[in-house]
Parts: structure tokens; C-alpha cells; sequence
């Protein structure tokens, strides 16, 4: 029994590590095709450390109202802080604007290249490979799959800088506001961390069943029908 757990334990640690170098494999090579589009990449991450730090000027001047204008009666900074929080959202607003353009553009280049990329691949394949491939396979890899990776470009490599970006810069005011509840909200932090850890491994396995799926549909519908294109 003893031998088994051990054997069971050292498969699980080298699942793990696997799975722990495919990602960063995964990571180094999605962090290359940023690279023909580094400047408007850079320019998207400068957006986002903007917008996180506007993101903390409304507490502040919530605070600055709450403990300072009103109790003292200083109608002229009252009208400031409420001028301030006027403008801060607003340009919070338009940079989330120029951001999702700039986002799009990123997303829609880096797909065109992996297209190009994979049509390449394809035009230096063997005739056998064709002949044990699906059509429809192939077809699904060009359409669906590389549609899929706008998702990984927009919805997550560039949501996790803003989050963050986010995250340090609030805990940096929480320590300069309150270090007590900053320590609070760190200690808390693991709680969310590990399900969310959990959830993501299980997404992933869905993800790929559905890519499969996807690839199946598609075979089926060009076998059974005989639609080409």
C-alpha cells in the first residue's frame, strides 16, 4: 500500500510538473506573437496602468469630502472633489474606449499571423497527411480554433496585466490609508485564489472537449453533405 502512495504521489508531482512547462511553454510561445506588435501592445499596457490608477482617485476624494470639505464647511472644495468625480470616470471612459480599440488591434493581427502561420504549415504537408486528416478538421482549425485564441490575446493575457496592475496599485493605498486592513484583504486572497485554480483546470478540459466537438460537427456537415468552403 505503501509503494502504491508512493507511486501515486510521484506520478501526481510529475503530472504536475508537465503541466507546469506546457504552460510556460504555452506562455513563452503566446508572449512571442505579441512581439510584431509590441508598440501597440506597450501602448495598451500604458492605458491600463492609467486606468488603474484613475481608479483610485474617486475613494481618495470620497475620503478627502467625507473627512475634510463637509466637516469644516469648505463649499469650495466641495465643488471641486464633486467636479473631480465627474471628470475621473468620464476619462476612465474614453481610455476604456481607445484600450478596447487598441485591444482589437492587437487580438485581430496576432490571429491573422497564426492563420498565415498554419496555412503555411499546411502547404508543406505530405499528400498522407491529408489523406488521414479530415477535411473537416482541418477546416475547423483554421476557423474555429484560431477565432477561439482571440479570447486567450484579449480576455486574458491583457485582462490579467490589468488585474494586476489593479491589485497593486489598490493595495498600495490601502497600506498608505489602513495597513491593518490591507494586511486583512492579503490574508483573504488565498481563498479565492485555489477555487479559481480549480474552476480554471476544469475550463480547460472543457475548452478542449468543445474544440473537439467543433472539429467533429465540421467534419461531419462537409462528409455527410459534401459543402466545400
Amino acid at each position: 500500500m505503501l509503494g502504491g502512495s508512493s507511486h501515486w504521489g510521484a506520478w501526481r508531482l510529475g503530472a504536475e510538473a508537465e503541466r507546469a512547462t506546457m504552460s510556460r511553454e504555452h506562455l513563452r510561445r503566446i508572449l512571442g506573437y505579441f512581439k510584431p506588435h509590441w508598440r501597440v501592445a506597450s501602448g495598451t499596457l500604458v492605458i491600463i496602468a492609467i486606468t488603474a490608477l484613475l481608479g483610485l482617485v474617486p475613494p481618495l476624494l470620497l475620503r478627502t469630502l467625507i473627512d475634510d470639505a463637509l466637516p469644516h464647511g469648505n463649499l469650495g472644495l466641495v465643488n471641486w472633489l464633486a467636479i473631480g468625480m465627474i471628470v475621473v470616470p468620464l476619462g476612465i471612459g474614453l481610455l476604456g474606449v481607445l484600450e478596447t480599440y487598441l485591444d482589437e488591434l492587437v487580438s485581430q493581427g496576432i490571429m491573422l499571423d497564426i492563420r498565415l502561420e498554419l496555412f503555411a504549415k499546411l502547404q508543406q504537408q505530405t499528400m498522407a497527411y491529408f489523406t488521414a486528416t479530415r477535411p473537416g478538421e482541418i477546416t475547423s482549425r483554421l476557423n474555429n480554433d484560431v477565432n477561439d485564441l482571440q479570447d486567450v490575446f484579449s480576455d486574458t493575457v491583457l485582462a490579467i496585466s490589468n488585474n494586476v496592475l489593479t491589485v497593486v496599485t489598490t493595495l498600495v493605498v490601502v497600506f498608505m490609508l489602513e495597513w491593518r486592513l490591507a494586511l486583512l484583504a492579503i490574508a483573504i486572497l488565498p481563498l479565492f485564489i485555489l477555487p479559481a485554480r480549480w474552476v480554471g483546470r476544469i475550463r480547460q478540459k472543457i475548452v478542449t472537449q468543445s474544440q473537439e466537438k467543433k472539429a467533429d460537427l465540421t467534419s461531419y456537415v462537409q462528409d455527410a453533405m459534401s459543402i466545400n468552403g
